[in-house]
């Protein structure tokens, strides 16, 4: 089972096998200095290989995810389980999304929509739109950046001593729809990322395997 699951995987790494161009994002000391990016993802992210749970509704989904750079204006997004099958295959250039393949079930434009704006928040900020800080607070332990972008208004929260991110949160009038938790470590990739959305009852957990 390891060996077909791993032969999948490189037959993925052979298809992207594109060379890898670093995301030179800005570092958080960067933001405070500059108003401007956050990069969730860390500093001259190329690719990395996380273990997925999905679960909408009552559905639940397990397998392999896989995030890659695949040049300086594009970035490509695998989910497949552990056989091999594929649920969907993402593909961000600046501002267009397009779905190389999507699983019959989960070919839902709301879903797809969803998908798009939760993980465009993970990407850097030339494939995912300008953001813009509009208001900062700081406590004792934290610093809050009320952020705006193309797909709206979120608050991210940074751990002031670390300058790691901890948090990004939608906001809305009536509800914060998208809230995404990141685990920390000495690593500039968080160990774990937590997806919800509780407007369709998502929930995502990405556990970091290899880089």
């Amino acid at each position: 089972m390891k060996s077909f699951v791993f032969n999948n995987l490189l037959l993925f790494c052979i298809m992207l096998c594109i060379p890898a161009v670093p995301v030179y994002s800005q570092s958080i000391d960067n933001v405070i200095a500059q108003q401007t990016r956050i990069p969730p993802l860390g500093n001259n992210f190329e690719k990395a290989l996380f273990k997925g749970n999905l679960d909408i509704s009552k559905h639940h989904l397990t397998g392999l995810m896989f995030f890659k750079q695949t040049s300086d204006t594009s970035y490509r997004i695998i989910f497949i389980n552990e056989m091999g099958m594929k649920y969907f295959d993402l593909e961000f250039i600046h501002e267009q999304f397009i779905i190389r393949y999507c699983f019959p079930s989960l070919s839902r434009k709301a879903l797809l929509k969803i998908l798009e704006s939760d993980f465009r928040l993970l990407l850097p900020e030339k494939l995912s739109g300008q953001r813009t800080l509009i208001q900062k607070t700081e406590n004792s332990g934290n610093i809050e950046y009320k952020v705006t972008s193309k797909s709206g208004k979120y608050f991210y929260t940074i751990e002031k001593g670390s300058r790691r991110i901890l948090s990004i949160v939608s906001s809305g009038k009536f509800l914060r729809k998208t809230r995404i938790f990141f685990d920390q470590s000495e690593n500039n990739i968080p160990p774990r990322i937590k997806i919800l959305n509780p407007t369709i009852k998502l929930t995502m957990k990405l556990t970091l395997l290899d880089k």
